[in-house]
């Protein structure tokens, strides 16, 4: 590793940010317009009943057409959906008559509906097909919120609205009040038309319905959104939100029989006893800062366990920590450069994000107390476990993007990881996502790293791919892409565990409709890609597969690969097969299960070895408010020549959700085998009083037992936390 007494980097980064600017698809026609009425403030009651006057004052959408799994013809009975107005909410009113089938409507946790009758309403208030504010609501008026921009989804975003339904003789009807606080919109007109898509699902015939009309598998789904023609939101921001949060933690441990549990006690005190405080100002409608001093980052809903007998790489953890998944949407870009769970336990953090015109943006500081070392395969200089004791690390992101064409985008991206008094790690990159005909893209990405060890040595990578696919989901769908990194590239605020290769890479599958009772939709599909890395590795994979859906809500996937190639040295060849089938036997039981073996390489051993996994899941609805998931999970292998290694897990889940408000949450866990002395249990128990999202309190414990017939309990948390949201 050379030295270098003034590492730069070069320019090769910005090469993308200029050279990508095509024109969007041809014009389609007019999309429908739906009239927003006018109401006096406070003039609906959020009670389900769709009493009011002003209600039949306004036109209702109608038009729902079936596009999952399929295209087809409208809903059974008759749906009606009305958008009203007043200076501070904006209204939605639902009415579906006419059904004939098992409406499935429960008493779930909050976001808990996805197998529930549901309405949901995608708000794009720039009207550029990029952004979208997502509510789902079942026929009872439970909530499940998403934010989606430029392709991805944020599953975890939160935020807050009022709503109530009701199932009635014939259907059920819904009453929704959605505080434009709660939305991010242009500011300075004071009419707007926002893109609008309203859909309705019905789980009983494993079908979706959305108006306007949708093709399936869009790419740019909003670029088919009707218009809500005529809301007049406030000119001011969302304003000032205070969340004060107070978690108090208890755990304790021991390594042999006959120990008294140690508890922690007030070692450190903010361990013990965490207040914090979570800050939003609206800067402008679309514009927002958030701030937060010594943030709660515990998780009420802990990681499921992760076996894997034969692993290579680290294993990925999605973020469930609320700092983080605010506003998440302005900060991913399609090099992964930031993963937040990199940050393991900041002192502070500030966040700045929003829109000007067809620009987004977005700033993102922490200071992280455990700091922990990279993932990287090989390592990374200033970067390894020694050097992250006692250390900080200060972690800093931006991103802005433009829109481009019909819902395309392009951006550029910055990360800078130092290990304070130690290594630094800096990303720069540029990304463009271009639309093209029909249902095809054009992407490509490029980024450039500079990581130097603290004492003088510095190394520069480059990372970079390009591809054009069509999108699955009507006739034939195919991709082409290629990239590569240099062996030194780097990023440490992301998720890496390998560079220094090349590879290049093709897929294309068709959808079938063959219109029959039984069959709704067959896609075969078949993948090749080749790489070769710079340590002499390389490969060439095949894989072929064959989905389909039945009456539905069954559905069935069959797939092989076969690949060989040069690995640690070693020439190899492996193989492998998997099925699997899931699906509803009814409102109250649905499942799966699936099989899958072959022959892979022991990447410990370096040896050839054959593997077996099986694993099988169920879900049980009793009653509307309690709900039971139980799955399993059991793997083999056998490297040549030794002896075979074994893991099992079980997993159940209860939930009973004893009002809309009041939940309680019990899980049992374990993990057994060969690799495992005796095997381990893990249990928790949750009580959760959720009014709102940002006003809620917990209590719960986690205990971990050894089940080698000596130790017992080896670990035990006990934890409360609250937090109030005050909207000023």
């Amino acid at each position: 590793m050379p030295a270098c007494t003034r590492p730069t980097l070069s320019p090769r980064w910005t090469a993308l940010a200029v050279a990508l600017w095509v024109g969007g698809p041809a014009a389609a026609s007019e999309p429908p317009v739906l009239e927003v009425g006018r109401v006096a403030d406070r003039g609906i009651a959020i009670d389900g009943v769709l009493d009011e006057e002003a209600w039949s004052s306004v036109q209702p959408a109608t038009a729902f057409l079936r596009f999952v799994p399929t295209e087809g013809a409208p809903p059974p009975g008759g749906t009606e959906v009305r958008f009203l107005q007043d200076g501070r909410q904006l209204y939605v009113g639902v009415r579906v008559t006419g059904v004939d089938y098992d409406l499935r409507a429960r008493i779930s946790p909050r976001e808990s509906i996805n197998e529930d009758d549901q309405i949901g309403i995608y708000l794009d208030p720039f009207g550029d097909a990029r952004t979208a504010t997502v509510f789902y609501l079942n026929a009872l008026g439970i909530q499940q919120d998403i934010r989606y921009a430029d392709g991805r989804w944020n599953m975890n975003w939160d935020t807050v609205l009022s709503s109530r339904g009701r199932v009635t003789a014939d259907g059920y009807e819904l009453e929704v009040a959605i505080p434009f606080r709660s939305l991010r919109y242009p500011e300075g007109t004071t009419e707007q038309d926002w893109g609008l898509i309203v859909t309705r699902k019905i789980p009983a015939l494993g079908a979706k319905y959305a108006f306007p009309e949708l093709e399936p598998g869009h790419p740019r789904m909003l670029t088919q959104a009707a218009v809500l023609s005529g809301v007049t939101p406030p000119g001011q921001g969302a304003g000032l939100e205070i969340m004060p949060i107070l978690a108090l933690r208890q755990e304790a441990s021991r390594e042999q029989t006959g120990e008294a549990l140690a508890w922690s006690g007030l070692e450190p005190v903010l361990d013990a006893v965490r207040p914090g405080i979570d800050l939003r100002y609206g800067l402008s409608p679309d514009t927002g800062l958030a701030l937060t001093l010594l943030p709660d980052f515990s998780q009420v809903e802990g990681d499921t366990a992760r076996i894997d007998l034969n692993p290579r790489f680290a294993f990925y953890y999605p973020e469930q920590r609320p700092f983080f998944l605010d506003g998440v949407e302005a900060f991913g870009d399609p090099l992964g450069t930031l993963y937040t769970r990199s940050i393991e336990d900041p002192l502070y953090g500030v966040k700045l994000s929003g829109r000007e015109g067809p620009w987004s943006f977005g700033v993102l500081n922490a200071l992280d107390r455990a700091p922990t070392a990279s993932v990287h395969e090989y390592g990374t200089p200033g970067f390894a476990e020694e050097d992250m004791e006692g250390t900080l690390a200060e972690n800093t992101f931006a991103r802005v993007s433009r829109g481009v064409g019909d819902g395309g985008s392009l951006g550029m991206t910055g990360a800078d990881k130092w290990i304070l008094g130690g290594g630094r790690n800096t990303v720069l990159g540029a990304d463009a996502s271009v639309p093209l005909e029909e249902r095809w893209t054009l992407s490509g990405a490029v980024s450039e790293s500079l990581t130097t060890d603290g004492v003088g040595d510095s190394v520069v990578g480059v990372l970079g791919h390009a591809g054009i696919s069509r999108s699955s989901g009507v006739g034939t769908g195919f991709g082409l892409s290629a990239g590569g990194s240099t062996a030194e590239y780097r990023r440490e605020m992301g998720f890496l565990t390998q560079t220094g290769e090349a590879w290049a890479s093709t897929w294309m599958d068709h959808t079938l409709d063959p219109a029959q009772p039984w069959l709704d939709k067959v896609r075969p599909s078949a993948s090749v890609g080749a790489a070769s890395q710079a340590d002499g590795d390389r490969g060439v994979a095949f894989h072929a597969s064959v989905d389909a859906d039945l009456a539905a809500v069954h559905h069935l996937h069959a797939g092989g690969s076969y690949a060989v190639g040069r690995l640690f040295g070693t020439d190899a060849w492996t193989w492998s097969a998997d099925s699997s089938y899931y699906g509803d036997v009814g409102a109250r039981l649905s499942g799966g299960a699936g099989l899958g073996v072959g022959r892979e390489l022991d990447y410990e051993l370096i040896l050839p070895a054959h593997g077996l996994r099986a694993w099988a899941w169920c879900q049980v609805r009793p009653t509307a408010g309690t709900r039971f998931d139980l799955s399993a999970d059991h793997r083999r292998l056998t490297p040549q020549g030794e002896g075979t290694e074994m893991a099992s897990s079980v997993r159940l889940r209860v939930t009973w959700q004893v009002t809309r408000v009041l939940g309680v949450r019990v899980i049992g866990e374990t993990v057994t085998g060969s690799e495992v002395d005796g095997g381990d249990l893990r249990a928790s128990a949750l009580i959760t009083w959720l009014r709102s999202p940002g006003t809620e309190a917990y209590v719960g414990t986690t205990q971990a037992w050894a089940l080698d017939g000596r130790t017992g309990l080896t670990d035990m948390v006990v934890f409360a936390k609250v937090s109030w949201l005050f909207r000023v």
